[in-house]
């Protein structure tokens, strides 16, 4: 194997490496023992040892957090069991229940705990800034509580609403920090007050609020506080200020429109779904007037799916479609016509990749994309619609914008697989199907040949969620076998062993070779192309000496290109064909290696004498070694000597070159003597 290709995989590998939680014993023993200190962590340095141990522990799996999952309650019972028996100790005395002692549950699911919780945050200082870790923890212990259905009057001790307001100055005190704790606090407040609707002892607070919703002077201050934010240039460069006013002003939109009407599922689902009238999500024509501030409410939402940072665009496109679904259907398609139109704003044809686009388009994409599939994922896309959207879609998987020295558009080939995923959920068959090929298609080759891991599981994921839902995916079953979760985690396990085996099905393989040789091959990134080499061999062995000359013939045109990425790309594609002719016991092998052999030679001189050339060189000297043979020898009307191209070669400094020339060399050597060559 390519020493290249095998270091790029190792460093993948080092990412990807755990299938389960393989140290929990470890982090068990560690947290024991941690527990088991009585002193100030902070001044025992046993107990500093642990914490640094438990973290790296942790930071291992930091990428892969879900194989936590499975232990959390072991993990997290014994640390929050510690913690409420040290709060009860500090506030014992101060609060009992008729003299009953206190019956601990688990930790967050029980309303004795609330007075604990109360106590214990009146013990922490709310200015100093050394304990706020606490203060974030105890708040989202009290929001958990403040969920439980039981009546908070039984805490007031004679004094109504008092506990109340303790819980209330508990999230104000808190809401003005810069740390976690003011999202712990507005979490609080959030569940606080969407008790008051029920709770009878609340007196003004039940007078005031309207069990339809909020009123409209409730609703003007909010719009107030969105203007001022707007106009500060201050408050509009942070992020956070974005994405929160984002949020309200989606959620302001929800409080003007009725709820959304129950719609019929189009898609597959485990059980059959009775009782819901016909259509969309979206209420018909009839049903009431769309308030005049609602078009006001879409266009912001609308900017805001082309912000710069991905949480705004993300809270943008949830809150549009949740506008859309309460609205008119004829309304409804305007926004899903209007988001799509984003897409035009950077157009491309989707072919080979993406290299001219500027920047900012990558936020167009991905915003619009995000926003369809939250409208699709609601059954809001309509038949007539479907043809357009799938189009983009398909372009969106090619979205790669180079940047200096990576690329950007990730996100948008992942929130494009997000979509497809939805359209599984919601789309019926009827509509999907004569897009169902086409889409497997391109579903499959992202799943095993994207650069990014997440895109290709994301892919992977869409591709089973349309088989178990819509059955319209030829060989289906087959291709989730192959193409699962790990089976794509790996760059080279996705490369060389799912997508060949993939390429076994005829539906599939002309189309995994075209991918290959209009983007993989010519990728920027040299760990891709290699990959994508070997890729191309295994799927020509399919059937060798049909699509091994087809393909040689096609590459054989990059090595004539002025991109170095190219013609490195078609010089590794030749040597794995060639390697693959050599490995064949055929008689007409050896015809086709020479005829790649001449491929090679007929490099122009100036290919190999580029800035930063050791790539191309190293690629050349390999395919010269799997295509020499005595009838390559005899070959004298060639631009570029063979001998140029390894001595070139085994003169190089680059580290790997002078190894790949070495193998041309002896491949030489077993055809006549080159000693003189060497000599010289």
């Amino acid at each position: 194997m390519d020493p290249h290709l095998k270091a790029s995989d190792d460093r993948e590998e080092d990412r990807v490496q755990f299938s389960y939680f393989t140290r929990f014993e470890e982090y068990q023993k560690h947290s024991t023992r941690l527990l088991e200190i009585v002193e100030d962590p902070e001044q025992n340095d046993e107990a500093f040892d642990l914490y640094r141990r438990i973290g790296m522990i942790l930071d291992s799996y930091q990428e892969q957090s879900y194989l936590l999952d499975p232990f959390l309650e072991r993990m997290l019972m014994p640390p929050l069991q510690k913690f409420k028996d040290r709060a009860r100790r500090m506030v014992e005395g101060k609060a009992t229940y008729d003299g009953k002692g206190w019956q601990v549950r688990f930790f967050p699911h029980t309303t004795e705990d609330l007075e604990v919780a109360l106590a214990y945050l009146s013990t922490q200082d709310a200015t100093a800034s050394m304990n706020w870790e606490t203060r974030y923890i105890v708040l989202l212990w009290l929001s958990l509580v403040a969920m439980l259905p039981f009546d908070l009057a039984q805490f007031d001790r004679g004094n109504p609403g008092s506990t109340f307001e303790r819980l209330e100055a508990a999230g104000k005190t808190n809401l003005d920090k810069a740390g976690l704790e003011r999202e712990g606090a507005a979490l609080l407040l959030t569940r606080l007050y969407a008790r008051i609707a029920d709770d009878p002892d609340l007196g003004d607070w039940d007078a005031s609020y309207s069990g339809s919703g909020l009123k409209e002077a409730d609703l003007a201050p909010m719009h107030s506080l969105l203007e001022a934010v707007r106009s500060n240039t201050v408050l509009t460069s942070n992020t956070l200020v974005r994405k929160w006013a984002t949020k309200l002003e989606g959620r302001l939109g929800l409080c003007e429109l009725p709820p959304p009407r129950a719609r019929q599922a189009k898609g597959k689902h485990l059980q059959p779904i009775t009782g819901l009238p016909e259509g969309h999500g979206a209420h018909s024509e009839a049903d009431f007037d769309v308030p005049d501030s609602i078009e006001s409410t879409i266009e912001n939402l609308l900017t805001a799916l082309q912000d710069r940072d991905t949480v705004v665009r993300w809270s943008a496109a949830k809150g549009l479609a949740r506008v859309a679904e309460r609205l008119p259907e004829d309304y409804a398609s305007q926004i899903l016509e209007t988001v799509i139109g984003l897409f035009s704003i950077h157009a491309f044809d989707g072919a080979g990749g993406v290299q001219d686009l500027p920047p900012a388009s990558e936020a167009t994409w991905h915003g619009a994309t995000l926003a369809c599939a939250e409208i699709a994922r609601r059954g809001l896309v309509g038949d007539e619609q479907l043809p357009e959207l799938i189009d983009w879609l398909k372009r969106g998987l090619y979205f790669d914008i180079r940047k200096g020295a990576h690329s950007i558009g990730s996100n948008v080939r992942d929130a494009v697989c997000y979509v497809s995923w939805a359209m599984a959920r919601a789309q019926g068959k009827e509509s999907f199907g004569p897009f169902s090929l086409e889409m497997a298609r391109r579903l499959v080759t992202v799943s095993v040949f994207d650069r990014e891991v997440h895109v290709r599981r994301a892919a992977s994921a869409a591709f089973q969620e349309h088989v178990g839902r819509m059955s319209l995916f030829p060989h289906g079953i087959d291709i989730i076998r192959k193409t699962d979760f790990f089976a794509v985690s790996g760059r080279r396990s996705a490369f060389t062993v799912a997508a060949p085996q993939v390429a076994e099905h005829e539906e599939y393989r002309d189309f995994l070779v075209n991918h290959l040789l209009t983007v993989s091959l010519k990728h920027w990134d040299p760990a891709l192309r290699q990959p994508a080499a070997v890729a191309l061999r295994k799927i020509c062995e399919e059937d060798l000496f049909t699509l091994g000359p087809a393909c040689a013939a096609k590459v054989a045109i990059f090595l004539r290109s002025i991109d170095s990425n190219e013609v490195h790309g078609g010089l590794l594609a030749l040597a794995e064909i060639a390697d693959a002719y050599k490995q064949s016991k055929e008689p007409s092998a050896e015809a086709h290696r020479l005829k790649i052999f001449e491929y090679i030679v007929s490099t122009p001189p100036s290919v190999f004498s580029r800035y930063k050339n050791d790539l191309i060189l190293e690629a050349a000297c390999i395919g010269l070694a799997n295509t020499l043979s005595k009838d390559a020898l005899a070959l004298t009307n060639t631009k570029t000597p063979w001998r140029d191209i390894v001595m070139a070669g085994i003169k190089h400094r680059v580290e790997g070159v002078p190894e790949a020339a070495a193998l041309a060399m002896r491949a030489a050597s077993e055809l006549f003597n080159c000693s003189a060559d060497l000599e010289r």
